[in-house]
């Protein structure tokens, strides 16, 4: 997923450079997320052409690719269909679901709160964090 990305680049002094990244494992070290890979590429400096290949780790940061506002699950209820009889009366009710999401963001503080306080079930940040670390690294070993 992550391997030969491909790149070029004009230096300021009119170098370039040119290849591919390839990141080949993510991983959660003192509170700081970081990806190590392999750059493969040709660079020519000054007229001469060279081959570059070199390894990196370097810190990196995700963000959203949508801007849709982040959300939480608070309930979630599928009622199926209800027939009633009381003394005469029959109530048919269709199937009735309730969806409850809270929604995060700036000027949100019920969505910001709730959605904190579904966060303290979990097993933690860095329980999710980790997990999802080794979801990316199994993905990209295969």
């Amino acid at each position: 997923l992550l391997k030969d990305i491909p790149f070029s680049s004009t230096l300021s002094d009119g170098s370039v450079i040119g290849g591919t990244i390839s990141v080949t494992q993510f991983a959660y070290t003192n509170g700081q997320l970081l990806a190590t890979g392999t750059i493969n590429a040709v660079a020519t400096i000054n007229g001469t052409t060279t081959n570059v290949i070199q390894t990196f780790t370097t810190p990196a940061t995700l963000t959203s690719s949508t801007t849709k506002a982040a959300s939480c699950d608070i309930l979630f209820l599928d009622l199926g269909p209800i027939f009633l009889d009381i003394l005469g009366l029959t109530v048919d009710l269709s199937e009735i679901v309730l969806d409850i999401d809270a929604v995060t963001g700036s000027g949100n503080l019920l969505g910001n709160l709730l959605c904190a306080l579904t966060g303290l079930l979990d097993g933690g940040p860095l329980a999710s964090i980790l997990q999802l670390i080794n979801q990316i690294n199994n993905i990209l070993a295969g």
